[in-house]
């Protein structure tokens, strides 16, 4: 039994002709996967396909892909699903997105209020995930439409951010310093923040029991010198002018990467003004990230919108893995999921 999820020479294929699907019955394989230097790959795959008893893919679209670039049709279309038992009861999920929406909002505390702050409650976060793919994953796509997103609202005058996270993989020296920095130093004004609300509610407590007076006491006086020196020069060491970085991490090609080179041509580089904000995050997220501290299953559920428009996507669990965590998701009817979804979903 052989699967294929996807075509090698497709992906590559779709990677490199805007029209791919519109020229897929006329490509000439083998000298495509001559140009593209995947040959034996190719041939391997061809092998494995003619080769098997039975040979299946995950959906119509990839169907199409067999039978031009592996000549021969599958036997069966056996599409991708999720192990829903693993996700839990539909009641957990608003207190599930608040519980990561909150770990989130320290995320972009961090990173955005030492330039200048906003009104998180009034703040939209959304994420595109997968492979580096720039066209294929529809990430050309996403931005011109944050960059047009983000004229109309301030045009509009309507009030609210919305913070795009770009989650995917690339080559990358270190985890950007200063974002490191950052959310160090608000931690400490945290923990500044704590030890004052300990010693106030000490203090007001005792005054409430001693005291008389209804009134409320003057709470300034019930804080020491020490503390109210110490969350000063904590908020003086930490606040900055400069624009918080679309990026956190030190890319290996920085000046050749797709992504920054179009926020920065669109001028999208987190501007006090910009109405749409970017964080490019070019790593996985996991728990032992210093910057988010959770799994990728739990950044998902604090997010409000998934955003998907694939160009090639044999299948796509993204959007789906929304779908499961109660999470509006958006994709694309070249995607796998996308084109099982309109054919079958009222």
């Amino acid at each position: 039994v052989f699967t294929t999820h996807a075509t090698l020479l497709g992906r590559y294929l779709a990677m490199n002709d805007p029209a791919f699907y519109d020229h897929l019955m006329g490509v000439n394989w083998e000298a495509e996967a001559k140009h593209f230097n995947i040959e034996p790959a190719v041939k391997m795959e061809r092998a494995a396909a003619h080769g098997s008893h039975v040979f299946t893919t995950v959906s119509e679209l990839t169907v199409r892909e067999c039978i031009y670039l592996l000549d021969r049709i599958p036997d069966a279309v056996l599409p991708n699903g999720l192990n829903i038992e693993r996700f839990v009861a539909l009641h957990e999920f608003q207190n599930l997105h608040k519980l990561y929406k909150d770990k989130i909002n320290e995320f972009v505390m961090a990173h955005f209020f030492q330039s200048y702050a906003f009104d998180l409650d009034q703040t939209l976060y959304f994420f595109t995930s997968g492979r580096y793919e720039y066209h294929n994953k529809g990430f050309d796509l996403t931005l011109e439409a944050l960059a047009r997103l983000n004229y109309r609202l301030q045009q509009s005058g309507l009030e609210g951010q919305i913070v795009m996270f770009f989650i995917t993989k690339r080559p990358y020296t270190s985890i950007n310093p200063l974002v490191l920095q950052s959310r160090a130093q608000l931690e400490e004004v945290r923990q500044t923040c704590r030890a004052i609300e300990e010693q106030v509610g000490d203090r007001l407590f005792y005054a409430a029991a001693a005291s008389n007076d209804h009134r409320l006491p003057d709470l300034d006086n019930m804080v020491d010198d020490y503390w109210k020196l110490r969350y000063r020069r904590g908020l003086q060491s930490w606040k900055t002018s400069q624009l918080p970085s679309v990026i956190t991490h030190n890319l290996v090609d920085d000046a050749g990467d797709d992504i920054l080179n179009f926020v920065r041509q669109a001028n999208l580089v987190n501007n006090r003004h910009d109405r749409v904000k970017i964080v490019y995050h070019p790593d996985f997220v996991s728990t032992t990230s210093p910057l988010f501290g959770m799994d990728y299953g739990q950044f998902v559920r604090g997010c409000h919108l998934g955003v998907f428009p694939s160009y090639y996507e044999p299948w796509g669990y993204t959007p789906l893995e929304c779908v499961a965590r109660g999470v509006p998701a958006i994709t694309s009817d070249l995607s796998g999921f996308g084109d099982y979804v309109q054919k079958n979903v009222p």
